[in-house]
């Protein structure tokens, strides 16, 4: 199975009309997070292009369904919603929202489920509003992401007017591990899109339902046999092959010196991914200690994704080694954010320096020295982000760890956050967030740390 289960609902706004020609014609808002640009004819493009392959089918219901590219001006939004989403309780802020929202990274796509690298394209719900995807990936070009845009906002629309993923035809623009070539769609398909059909109608069960489905590259059959250097340089758009990635065991000290190897740095959520499938007791050593390590630039997309990986990948290789208690603490330690803003606070570009009030005091962690001043190209509002994703991710890894200890941590983060003087609407929204790592936690004791893998 591919990567990305698209579930990108961008049933954004969506206003149906009937022309003359009986055709439906939807027109979709859309709104990107402020620092992430899109442009009116850039919107419309995308809209022209999704046009383009329902000209192509064959069936005479998807002529008559088109995407008005004359939508309204695309507008932005800054400190109202996330731009990340890292949990269902940031999803659920863009659920009963009618516009297409772009945002910087998505991390969460539906219960009991990690991104091992990368996360999702998009994520929406079936069946109702609330559409998040993203403009750019690690990994993959900006040609290949561009290319892969209008597959994955009108898969999304797909599954917000009820469509399920398609696991027989592996070029349908419903198929699990979406790409710039997956722009089938079949007859069923398209009476839904057109309006024709409802999807009450008795049909055959092609994909595998959830509440909510992500968007992504790369399918495991896609992959195949290849040297490792090669396997690691290959986008995941989809599903992460898990099986393709056992197979290179024997590459394990090969994997663990790419990791350190300049040319590779681009690859390294890949590497680092592979080594959750394959690594060992070393390996988590490893591991830990690129999480410990200072920041001595300022982190790139690929820095982050690398440790957003590793949180993951310890958390996988502690379950599959059976590893004792003390090989997780460095994800405890991750998952204070204390930790990340000390190594953070040198590449504040406003020049302020962030509270240490609003951060727990843990392991002694104290604010790095400031860096030059051509260092710090962070603002607050991004370290914020960047903090809430190391921090969400790392309990996701001692999540799937299969520490004996995760329940009694967990629960006592709640209690404390029960007792400390902070808003209702803050506490609960912690407290949310830690019962759905418990259920990951669970998910994982069952079924295995791999199981978790999207």
């Amino acid at each position: 199975m591919c990567k990305f289960n698209s579930l990108f609902i961008l049933f954004i706004g969506i206003n149906s009309l009937l022309n003359a020609t009986d055709a439906l014609a939807y027109s979709i808002c859309v709104k990107n997070y402020y620092k992430i640009p899109i442009s009116l004819d850039e919107a419309g493009n995308i809209f022209l292009r999704i046009n383009k392959i329902l000209e192509q089918q064959n069936h005479e219901n998807c002529h008559n369904t088109y995407f008005d590219k004359n939508i309204e001006p695309v507008s932005f939004y800054d400190y109202e919603l996330p731009s990340v989403i890292a949990s269902k309780e940031d999803f659920e802020k863009f659920t009963g929202k009618s516009c297409i929202h772009i945002v910087n990274k998505i991390l969460w796509c539906g219960d009991g489920m990690v991104f091992p690298t990368g996360g999702a394209l998009g994520c929406a719900p079936i069946s109702g509003n609330g559409i998040v995807v993203v403009r750019t990936y690690t990994g993959l070009s900006s040609t290949i992401t561009s290319k892969v845009e209008p597959v994955t906002w009108l898969h999304e629309f797909g599954h917000t007017k009820g469509l399920l993923h398609n696991t027989i035809d592996f070029l349908d623009v419903m198929t699990p591990g979406i790409s710039p070539s997956t722009t089938n769609l079949n007859e069923h398909e398209c009476m839904i899109l057109s309006g024709n059909q409802s999807t009450g109608a008795a049909i055959p069960d092609l994909s595998l339902e959830k509440n909510s489905l992500p968007a992504g590259p790369g399918c495991e059959t896609a992959i195949g046999i290849v040297s490792v250097e090669e396997f690691v340089k290959t986008p995941i758009l989809g599903s992460y092959p898990v099986t393709t990635a056992s197979l290179y065991s024997g590459d394990l000290d090969k994997v663990e010196k790419l990791i350190i190897d300049p040319e590779y740095s681009e690859f390294r959520p890949n590497i680092t991914a592979l080594l959750g499938v394959i690594g060992n007791k070393g390996t988590v050593r490893l591991l830990a200690g690129i999480i410990d390590s200072p920041f001595v630039k300022k982190p790139s997309d690929a820095d982050i994704d690398t440790l957003l990986a590793a949180e993951i990948a310890i958390g996988t290789i502690v379950y599959r080694n059976n590893l004792p208690e003390t090989d997780v603490q460095v994800l405890l330690r991750a998952a204070n954010p204390a930790f990340w803003y000390s190594k953070l606070i040198s590449f504040n570009g406003t020049g302020n320096q962030i509270s240490q009030d609003n951060v727990l005091d843990n392991q002694g962690l104290l604010p790095a020295e400031r860096g030059q001043s051509d260092r710090m190209s962070l603002d607050d509002q991004d370290i914020d982000n960047i903090v809430n994703m190391l921090t969400s991710q790392a309990l996701k890894g001692y999540a799937i760890s299969g520490s004996r200890s995760v329940k009694k941590e967990l629960n006592a983060f709640k209690s404390a956050s029960n007792n400390a003087a902070i808003p209702d609407e803050i506490r609960n929204n912690y407290n949310n967030k830690i019962d759905e790592i418990i259920e990951l936690h669970k998910k994982s004791n069952l079924d295995g740390a791999l199981s978790t893998y999207y």
